[in-house]
């Protein structure tokens, strides 16, 4: 079963799809797919703001690259 997460630049007019397998698909492998489709470097610094598109609420807020381990 293919699954769908709509996504959108803050600077985008346009939203785009990353489609994945199941039913689940995990923040981090959810932030790859989308480096990995725009070619994004780690050396890209972005937030990732997820948020519901009807209503525009936030939900978390998570960095791109992840903070180095200490």
């Amino acid at each position: 079963m293919a699954s769908r997460v709509q996504y959108k630049f803050k600077s985008a007019t346009t939203s785009e799809t990353v489609v994945f397998e199941g039913m689940y698909l995990s923040v981090g492998d959810l932030k790859r797919e989308i480096v990995e489709k725009k070619g994004l470097s780690r050396d890209h610094a972005a937030e990732l703001l997820l948020s519901e598109a009807q209503t525009g609420r936030g939900t978390r807020q998570l960095c791109w690259p992840p903070p180095a381990p200490p």
